[in-house]
Parts: C-alpha cells; sequence; structure tokens
C-alpha cells in the first residue's frame, strides 16, 4: 500500500484507524448520502469502475451514491476484492466540540460471504470454501452463507489430488480459504482453481463450538478444522453475528463420481461461454423457485448410485409425468413461494428486512395447501418421507404464519426505517402514537386555516423540515400583516418563517411521538425477526422440502415436454438405448432434425466400441448424449430416448477436447496424458469412460501407439468398464479383430458426383455397425473455407501417401516455400531400398532380414 500522509482532521483520523483494522479491503467511507474511499482504495476503485478520481488536500478520493452502492459493491466483488462497508451509526458523544459522526464497519463483504439479495444470482449457489492440505490428505468445506448449506468432508487417499479437483468444480465456489502452510502446499503442488480468489485466513485460538465435540467431527479432523474455519471468516466478516449454522459431516459414498473434465466437457451446468441455458441443467430447469433451480444443479452433479433410491424417485417423476393435474396443481401453489432458502443467511445474523419477513409470511402461506396437497393417496405413496418432514416441520411453521399476518403489514416497506411495518390492532401502544400523529395533521390543518382567517393573508401556509421543524411560511410581500405574536425563524429569499406558542406545542408533542413510534416499531419488529429466528430449523426444513418437489416439477414436466422415456434402472452391467438423444443439442436444432442413434454397450456384448468417421459428423454428441442418459437415469429422471436400459454406473470419466492448461505449465498433450492416466487409474468394471481421440497431440506413430496400449489396458475380457472410443487412427479397428469385447462403429456418410462433377459428400449422424472407410478431414477443410489451391494440393498428396509414392514439391512461379513439407518414409523402407542386394552375403542378408523384421514389429 502506498504510504501517504493523512491530513490532521479528525475525520480523516477516524477514516485511518478503519482502514487500519480492514487493510485488505476496499473501505466504504459513509459521508452523508455518499460512500467515500481515499489513498489506494480510490484508485483501484476508480480503475475498476470507471470512476472520476479526485483530490482534495492531496488525498486521491472518489465516492458512489449510497443508495446506488449495490451495482458498484458487484462488480468489485466479481473482480474478486473485498468491500468493508463503514456506516454513520450515531452523532459523537462529545456533541457539543464536534459534529463528527461515530463510524463503525457493519460489514465485510467478500465474494464467498454475500448474504445480500441484489448481490446473488437467484439460481445459483454461492459457496465459501475452507481448503486444509495435509501430509496425510485433503479436508475442505463448503459454505453457503446465504441459505445455511454448510458441508465439510475430507480424503485421505487422493496423493493428486484429483477428488479435490473434481469436487472444487462441482462446488463452483466464490472465494476458497487457505492458511500459510495451505497456500504455500498449493503453490508448490501448481493447483490451480481458475479465476477463484485465494483467501490468506487462519482461525486463531477461538474455543470450537459444541457441534465439534461431535464423534462425526472427532473421527474426520481435516474436515473439522476446515468447517471451523470456514465459520471463524464468517464471524469476521459479519460483526456483531452470534451463531453460524452447524455443518453436516459429506460422505460421498452412494453416488456416481464425475471427474473435473466430466463436468466440463460435457457441459452439465455450465457452457464454455458462460452461458448456462444450452447445458443439460438450462435444459432441465422448469423450476417454479430459484430454490429448486439450486437443488436441481446439485442432482446434476451428484447423481445416485443406490438402486432404491434411484427407483424412489422415478416413481415421484412418473406419477406427476402421467397425472396432468396433479403436476400443475403443484407447480401453481410451488409459484407463490419465494426463496425463503436465502433468507436464512439474514435472519441468523439479523439484518432480515420487514420484506424478508413478508417473504416468510407468503411463502409459509402456501404450507397448509401443499400438506393437504401431499396428503392425497398418489403424492404420500410417492414421496411419504418428504410429507412427513413438512407435517412435524408445519405446527411451529404455522404458529409463526400466525403471528406474522397478526403483526405484519400487508406490503411491508424495504426499510424499517421507513416505518408502517407493523399492522393496525397489533400493539396497542403504537396504535394509540399513531393516533396522535393522524390527529397532530388535522390539528395543522386547522392552524393554518385559522391563521390564514386573522391574518388576512391568504397564502400563509404551515410547513416543515428536518433542521427547523415546524413553522408559518409568510412571502416577504405579505410580511408587514403578520401579527406580534409570530416569531421569526428563518429567512429565505423570497419568505420569511415564523413559530408561534401553539405551533410549538404540537411540534413537541408530534415529534416526541415520531420518535416513540419509531422506537417501538423497531422493538417490535425485532421480536418478530427473533420469532423467526427460533423457528429456523422448521423453515429450513420447509425451504428444502419445496426446493425437492420443485426438482420432481421440472423433472417430471421436462419428461412430457421433451418426449422422454422412464429406463429401466438396474444393477446389471448393461447399457443399451435405443434412438437416443442429445437434449441440449436437439433443443436448440429445427424440430425433428436431431438424428437418434442406439446404443449397446457392456452385458454380454462389446465392452469398448471404436467409433471411427469424420470431423462434423457427430462424433462427440454421441459421446456426450451417452454420458447424459446414464446421468439423468440416476437422478431419477426420464430419459431422451425411446427406451433405456441402464446398468448402475459408479464414475463417469471423459478425455474430450484440448485445452492449454497455461497457468499450469502443461500443453496440451500433457492435460491429454494426464487426464487418461487418471482415468486408467481410477476407472472401475462399473465406470463409464468417453475418450475421444486419445494421442492427437503428438507425432502419428506415438499417438497410435498410446491410444492402441490404452485400449488394451482397459479392455477386461472378464467384464471392464464400459468405452466409447473415437478416434481417426483407423488402425486401431483392427482390435475388433483381436478381442471378442471390442467392436467397430461408424458415422454413415452418403457421398455422390453431381451434374458438374464435383465429389458432395453429406453426414448422416447415424451410428454404423463397422469401421470408417474414409476420414473425409478434406471435405471438412473445404467446408471451413481454405483456398482451393490448397485443397487440391491437399487431394495430391492424400493419393500419393495412399499409393505409397514420394511426395514431390509443387511447382512454383515464384519460388516460396512448399505448401507442405517432404514427408520421410519409414527407416526400414529407406534401408530396403538402398541396400545392395547383389553385393550382400546370404548370412549378411539374413542378419539384414532379421533385423528388419524386429525392428517392424517393435
Amino acid at each position: 500500500m502506498t504510504q501517504v500522509e493523512t491530513p490532521e482532521t479528525p475525520l480523516m483520523q477516524q477514516y485511518q484507524a478503519l482502514k487500519n483494522a480492514y487493510p485488505h479491503a476496499l473501505l466504504f467511507f459513509r459521508l452523508g448520502d455518499f460512500y467515500e474511499l481515499f489513498y489506494d482504495d480510490a484508485r483501484t476503485a476508480s480503475a475498476e469502475l470507471g470512476l472520476t478520481l479526485t483530490a482534495r488536500q492531496s488525498v486521491p478520493m472518489c465516492g458512489v451514491p449510497h443508495h446506488s452502492a449495490t451495482n458498484y459493491i458487484a462488480r468489485l466483488l466479481a473482480a474478486g476484492h473485498k468491500v468493508a462497508i463503514c456506516e454513520q451509526v450515531a452523532p459523537s458523544g462529545d456533541s457539543k466540540k464536534t459534529k463528527l459522526f461515530r463510524r463503525e464497519v457493519v460489514r465485510l463483504i467478500t465474494p464467498g460471504t454475500v448474504v445480500e439479495d441484489e448481490l446473488l444470482q437467484p439460481r445459483n449457489s454461492r459457496y465459501l470454501v475452507a481448503l486444509e492440505l495435509d501430509i496425510v490428505g485433503w479436508g475442505l468445506a463448503s459454505f453457503d452463507v446465504s441459505t445455511g448449506d454448510f458441508l465439510a468432508t475430507q480424503n485421505l487417499n487422493d496423493p493428486d489430488f484429483y477428488q479435490l479437483l473434481s469436487f472444487v468444480s462441482k462446488t463452483g465456489p466464490a472465494e476458497i480459504l487457505a492458511d500459510a502452510r495451505t497456500m504455500k502446499e498449493i503453490q508448490r503442488r501448481g493447483l490451480t482453481f481458475g479465476a477463484v480468489p485465494l483467501t490468506e485466513f487462519s482461525r486463531g485460538d477461538a474455543a470450537p463450538p459444541a457441534w465439534a465435540s461431535q464423534g462425526v467431527w472427532q473421527n474426520h479432523k481435516l474436515a473439522m478444522k476446515t468447517a471451523l474455519k470456514a465459520a471463524a471468516y464468517v464471524r469476521q466478516t459479519q460483526p456483531g453475528l452470534k451463531e453460524v449454522f452447524a455443518p453436516s459431516y459429506y460422505e460421498p459414498a452412494n453416488r456416481l463420481q464425475l471427474d473435473e473434465s466430466a463436468i466440463k466437457t460435457l457441459e452439465l451446468v455450465t457452457g464454455p461461454d458462460g452461458d448456462d441455458s444450452k447445458t443439460l441443467w438450462g435444459v432441465l430447469d422448469l423450476c417454479r423457485t430459484s430454490m429448486g433451480s439450486r437443488l436441481l444443479r446439485r442432482w446434476i452433479l451428484e447423481p445416485l448410485t443406490d438402486l432404491r433410491e434411484i427407483h424412489s424417485r422415478q416413481a415421484f417423476t412418473a406419477f406427476l409425468a402421467e397425472g396432468r393435474e396433479s403436476r400443475e396443481q403443484l407447480g401453481e401453489i410451488l409459484s407463490q413461494v419465494p426463496d425463503i432458502e436465502r433468507l436464512l443467511g439474514r435472519v441468523i445474523n439479523l439484518s432480515a428486512s420487514p420484506r424478508d419477513l413478508g417473504a416468510v409470511r407468503k411463502a409459509l402461506s402456501q404450507l397448509p395447501r401443499l400438506k393437504l396437497l401431499l396428503s392425497s393417496a398418489g403424492f404420500f405413496e410417492c414421496a411419504p418421507e418428504l410429507a412427513s418432514r413438512l407435517d412435524a416441520a408445519s405446527h411451529a411453521l404455522n404458529s409463526l404464519r400466525a403471528e406474522l399476518e397478526r403483526a405484519l403489514a400487508d406490503n411491508p416497506p424495504a426499510r424499517l426505517s421507513d416505518g408502517g411495518v407493523v399492522r393496525d390492532g397489533y400493539s396497542p401502544e403504537l396504535d394509540e402514537l399513531r393516533l396522535v400523529r393522524r390527529d397532530s395533521q388535522k390539528l395543522l390543518t386547522d392552524i393554518e386555516l385559522r391563521e390564514r382567517e386573522k391574518t388576512g393573508i391568504a397564502t400563509l401556509k404551515v410547513g416543515y423540515n428536518s433542521v427547523f421543524g415546524y413553522f408559518i411560511e409568510v412571502s416577504k410581500a405579505q410580511s408587514q400583516r403578520v401579527p406580534h405574536y409570530f416569531v421569526r425563524k428563518q429567512t429565505l429569499v423570497n419568505a420569511e418563517r415564523y413559530i408561534t406558542e401553539e405551533l410549538k406545542v404540537l411540534e413537541n408533542k408530534i415529534l416526541g411521538a415520531e420518535e416513540k413510534m419509531s422506537k417501538l416499531e423497531t422493538h417490535l419488529f425485532g421480536g418478530l425477526r427473533e420469532k423467526v429466528k427460533a423457528s429456523l430449523g422448521e423453515i429450513k426444513v420447509f425451504a428444502s422440502g419445496a426446493a425437492e418437489l420443485d426438482v420432481f416439477y421440472a423433472l417430471s414436466e421436462s419428461a412430457v415436454r421433451y418426449e422422454f422415456s422412464r429406463p429401466k434402472v438396474n444393477s446389471g452391467g448393461l447399457l443399451k438405448v435405443e434412438e437416443g438423444r442429445h437434449p441440449a443439442v436437439e433443443r436448440f436444432l429445427p424440430p425433428g432434425t436431431f438424428v437418434p442413434n442406439d446404443l449397446e454397450l457392456g452385458g454380454e456384448g462389446a465392452s469398448v466400441i471404436i467409433l471411427t468417421g469424420p470431423n462434423m459428423s457427430g462424433k462427440s454428441v454421441y459421446l456426450r448424449q451417452a454420458a447424459v442418459t446414464v446421468i439423468l437415469a440416476q437422478i431419477g429422471s426420464f430419459v431422451p430416448a425411446r427406451a433405456a436400459e441402464i446398468g448402475v454406473v459408479d464414475r463417469i470419466m471423459t478425455r474430450i477436447g484440448a485445452q492449454d492448461r497455461m497457468s499450469r505449465g502443461e500443453s496440451t498433450f500433457m492435460v491429454e496424458m494426464r487426464e487418461t492416466s487418471a482415468i486408467m487409474r481410477l476407472a472401475t468394471p462399473r465406470s463409464l469412460l468417453l475418450l475421444d481421440e486419445v494421442g492427437r497431440g503428438t507425432s502419428t506413430f506415438d499417438g497410435i501407439s498410446i491410444a492402441w496400449a490404452v485400449v488394451e489396458h482397459l479392455y477386461k475380457p472378464e467384464g471392464g468398464p464400459k468405452v466409447l472410443f473415437a478416434t481417426h487412427y483407423f488402425e486401431l479397428t483392427e482390435l475388433a479383430e483381436k478381442f471378442s469385447g471390442v467392436k467397430n462403429c461408424n458415422i454413415a456418410v452418403k457421398e455422390w458426383t453431381n451434374a458438374l462433377g464435383k465429389t458432395e459428400v453429406v453426414f448422416l449422424h447415424k451410428i454404423a455397425n463397422g469401421p470408417a472407410d474414409k476420414s473425409y478431414g478434406i471435405h471438412v477443410a473445404q467446408l471451413a473455407g481454405l483456398p482451393e489451391s490448397a485443397i487440391n494440393r491437399a487431394r495430391e498428396i492424400l493419393h500419393t501417401l495412399e499409393t505409397k509414392g514420394n511426395i514431390k514439391v509443387a511447382a512454383s512461379d515464384e519460388n516460396q516455400t512448399p505448401l507442405f513439407p517432404l514427408f520421410s518414409g519409414h527407416p526400414v523402407l529407406d534401408e530396403v531400398k538402398q541396400c545392395d542386394a547383389d553385393n550382400m552375403t546370404p548370412l549378411q542378408a539374413l542378419s539384414a532380414l532379421a533385423d528388419w523384421k524386429r525392428r517392424l514389429k517393435d
């Protein structure tokens, strides 16, 4: 931080003291109607927000209006900054000597601790992650402060941190906490987490909360340390917070494992351009609440492996899909439920606004209807546990709803300071003060009319402002006509303002009532907040129940809208799909243009499919739709196919696409090999593996050799993982002749010669048995717009290579560098051509022949 001498003024000394307490945050210092930033904070904010940087007494400064600060704060958080909000909380205790307000930081907003609705995206969770790396393994806690979703886990058998990166990818944190030792370990290991800001934070020696003494945490110390770290950080960012939510230990058993690569390349919840509308989540998200959208995202990233749970979810989805009236009734109720899950964070820190409590009241008003619906035969049969949970919480919630309906105004204001929060009739004392205020308005009007009549000044009026209080205003032209009992209070350019004894008495009465009314309403609202907080557990049960019902609504609506079918999910090893489709790709194509395809893998048939075919023909879509079908089946959804039978899969791993990880110092080929290595190491007989063009990042011979070896390793005659292996290496199709469990498939292509004698090619996007006969790469290059001269030259070279001839450099008028370099033949072939057989002895010939044979085998 740049050292600048602070002007010796009380205000700047106050600022510097507060800034010293929050050196790593941008301090929004409240001055009147603005938040001001000074020194380096001003320079940073002006650059990030495009604000004008000014200076006063050589101090750099910039500011934003307090009423629109939220937009600016959101932009700073998105850039990874922390923001400390400093408010004017009260006049100085020594008000006779100085007019300086007492100020304090009321909130430290960091990317991972946001609870304010205006700073949150409704459909996305916002997680704070605490990380601990140890010689024995790692621990991780994820905490969505806005909803109270607080989990911790650990792994003692992940030396390459493969599972850690997968977990972080699923969570999608907004901020990661780590102590100094863990930060050094992250750097040493070369771990990166994209653009997520890393915050160095140590918990200190505070006494652990009661939950830390439970057996589950004593047996998982690394997980407990990260949970304590996350909780301590949240307390530090919210001064005055007395408690936070207790965490749950997360055990990833009974969940289908998705690696970091699979989550990204399958485009499950995030597209390559950050747009989620074209992802699986975007297509399925027909939820009526934001709570449901967030839960659906978690379900997609954590499919089930327990058959009983899968069948239970399927049954409920089927009930709603087949019962239009029940589905629509459920959707109508859920559409009336606000996002009360997001209010929980503000309830626990007692910052919930009147409108937040109004949202709780509105949500709870749907509880009787929801209970009645769930008690009907079909619903209760499909979701008895969910119905029981809501029923157990309903007694406390009904009492809370009755209290909120009795106490809270019909349309509560956004801020408590606006008044009118408490309903008339709830508090006799408040009603009496309000009556005084209403009567005083009539008395003020009476005074105005009476004084007009007495003085004969028709323009006389009674007014009020916050500085001078109540007054009688008379224009300058009429000021000579005022009576003697008018006492001058303020002089304006065109008018004079006066006070009378009668008006002064009434002013004291009115202002006293206003102050008492404000204090009483604040007290009453604080009591309502405490009552809501006391029912926090029951509200959380209701919110989670509503979210779960909403996910089932979305899955059933998707099944009907997109013509999905119910899959047969069992414990077998077969993956069979008839006329399968990719839901996201199909949705954004013209109706009826997507070509469905069959898939049969595992069981008694082939466990490995070698898929060959041209670029742009649909190989990658075919691979992805296989994985998406499995994921949908194992979250309890219907699937985009005419029929499907799916043996439970325990892990989906992918090697699709190529992206250099420059930040990790890894090339495309190194990334490819690392991902392939993890697949070969972690795959089980129940895994589904998708590999697209393995080996393409190196020389042809090396690539073919690696791809061949990978397939051989993954193929297990006694039953190995299910493998879809897309490649342009036609040599790999020979594996189907060597292994009975390897099958060749290709993407069908139609080729013909048009009337002009030009070859035309159409990709049919249909899977056919057997290997492809051509790659059609030159045709794709032509479609991409390569010059015709280059296309013709490529065809010449291809013909030469296919006929085993030597490539000659094309003639050039300009003597320029050839379009393609000379291709070298195989070294053994070169030696055969160059050998002088006539002058070799029989022993030399046999020796040379044995050497060539050995080298060709190698």
